[in-house]
């Protein structure tokens, strides 16, 4: 660091080590986002990431590329995902949850949420080590995921709508590398999102959480330039202690669970859902309410409004679930007493249609409750705010599927505009395309970062590089060759589906 350039730091990111020594990363630019919870949420807009080693002399050649490459590594994550953080509340907590407020927030953090825990853990040690020395006061939590606050009104009566989406950094990684559960009870792309409403004129708010994650088995899709690459459900003898291990933990956090799954009822992804349904069932659970909806099948073809089927499936349990309500003299009215867990086969387009339309719902009996709407009115029929509210919802699922899968999401013309539309339909098949592609040559590295990142791969400065390849230099010449081939591949078949949907009535080729 240049001793003459004064550079502002909003914050200390954390610590990470690499062959040279410590790496300092600082939040040197921040947005606002807006206030929620009566605080200020903010974004971290840039990073300064700073070897705290200036001599990097006594490192070969090798372990100085290693090093740059863990540096790209950390900005590429920082170019991925989304991150937030508050200076005057923790925000890995939702509005029901109890936390004491006099304790050093990373001691109260949701460690689901703390994406940067581990690069503050040896700030945090010293804080424990030394609990009046003031090290409280630069540990800073952050979460990742999406963050949007409108200033809105209906009916000329001011409010603020949020939505708080929190991604946990346990089984982090992307679409095909991670899947599934682990021994300790944790999905693959779990979320938690909060939808907020906060009345300016008496100061009560409203508050509904719904939760994502992949189906809690063991299984995986094996990249093998497949489309759709077989899916195997691993006969695991840990499956059925980590899948009850899974629900335990929900149950404790959110009470009962509606729990939808939006996969297909046939073809290959039939057995796998078949043994959620045989899992869940052995679990003997009644505060567990079990419903598998074939999304494809009941609302291919543009039949969006069949949705209706799977919300008339599941009202009782929704009324019974409710909402959280805190009124204008800090009284808790009302709690949330469940959460709809909702998954389809990467809790990404299906699951963001199906979350959307549960908020919307929500939100019509927390409108009306307030007096905002009224008795028979619809926040569908305030056009401003709705759509609003549907670009807000759209943009959370393009920030959760660009972080899991790399593209933006499928499916948000519906999102955005509350029908499924042609020009959707040809934007979901660019977007498809992209995935393939990076899903097959890029998610490799891109889940090296999120490892490194996150703990999960610490840098052994004595072990061998992990960048080198121990491939021969024959294997290494097929394996470019067999690139360049799949390169040319996938030429052919873009040029097709460009081909079929210019010459065939695109409602036929509207497929996940």
């Amino acid at each position: 660091i240049n001793s003459e350039k004064v550079i502002p730091i909003y914050g200390i990111f954390g610590t990470i080590q690499i062959n040279s020594g410590a790496v300092l990363i600082v939040i040197t630019e921040k947005e606002k986002i807006g206030d929620i919870y009566g605080c200020e949420l903010f974004k971290v807009k840039k990073v300064g990431i700073y070897p705290c080693t200036k001599n990097d002399s006594r490192l070969t050649a090798s372990q100085k590329n290693d090093d740059q490459i863990y540096l790209s590594m950390i900005t590429d994550v920082f170019k991925q995902c989304n991150f937030y953080f508050s200076y005057q509340r923790d925000i890995t907590h939702n509005a029901q949850n109890k936390f004491d407020v006099t304790k050093p927030t990373w001691s109260t953090a949701d460690g689901r949420f703390y994406w940067n825990y581990y690069m503050q853990k040896s700030i945090i040690d010293l804080a424990s080590q030394n609990p009046n020395a003031g090290f409280d006061d630069f540990i800073l939590p952050v979460i990742c995921g999406f963050c949007a606050i409108r200033p809105t009104a209906i009916n000329n009566q001011p409010f603020v709508f949020a939505i708080i989406s929190r991604r946990s950094r346990f089984r982090v990684g992307t679409r095909y590398n991670r899947r599934g559960i682990d021994d300790e009870g944790n999905v693959a792309n779990y979320v938690e999102t909060e939808q907020y409403v906060y009345l300016e004129s008496n100061r009560e708010y409203y508050s509904y959480v719904q939760t994502r994650g992949s189906i809690p088995l063991y299984w995986q899709q094996v990249i093998n330039i497949k489309y759709y690459p077989r899916l195997f459900v691993e006969p695991n003898i840990l499956t059925r202690e980590s899948f009850r291990k899974h629900f335990k933990e929900q149950r404790e956090r959110y009470g009962g669970q509606i729990v939808i799954n939006l996969i297909n009822k046939h073809g290959y992804e039939l057995h796998i859902g078949n043994e959620f349904a045989k899992q869940l069932e052995d679990l003997h659970d009644d505060r567990i309410t079990y419903v598998h909806f074939d999304f494809h099948k009941e609302c291919g073809k543009m039949k969006w409004h069949r949705l209706s089927l799977l919300m008339d499936q599941i009202e009782d349990n929704l009324v019974k679930q409710g909402y959280y309500h805190v009124n204008g003299n800090g009284q808790v009215v009302q709690e949330q007493s469940s959460v709809c867990r909702t998954n389809c086969m990467d809790c990404l387009d299906r699951t963001n249609v199906v979350q959307s339309v549960l908020a919307r719902r929500a939100l019509n009996y927390q409108l009306r409750e307030s007096g905002v709407l009224g008795p028979q009115q619809k926040v569908e029929d305030a056009q401003e705010f709705i759509n609003m509210f549907n670009n807000v919802w759209a943009d959370n699922a393009n920030a959760m599927s660009i972080q899991y899968s790399g593209t933006n999401a499928l499916k948000t013309d519906f999102t955005r505009t509350g029908k499924r539309t042609k020009m959707g339909a040809m934007n979901d098949l660019q977007n498809s395309i992209v995935r393939y592609v990076k899903n097959n040559f890029k998610d490799g590295i891109r889940q090296d970062g999120f490892d490194f990142f996150l703990g999960n791969y610490v840098v052994n400065r004595d072990g061998p590089s992990p960048f080198v390849s121990t491939k021969s230099p024959r294997a290494k010449v097929v394996n470019i060759n067999f690139q360049y081939l799949i390169i040319i591949i996938i030429i052919i078949i873009i040029i097709k589906f460009i081909y079929i949907y210019t010459i065939c009535n695109i409602n036929n080729y509207i497929k996940y």
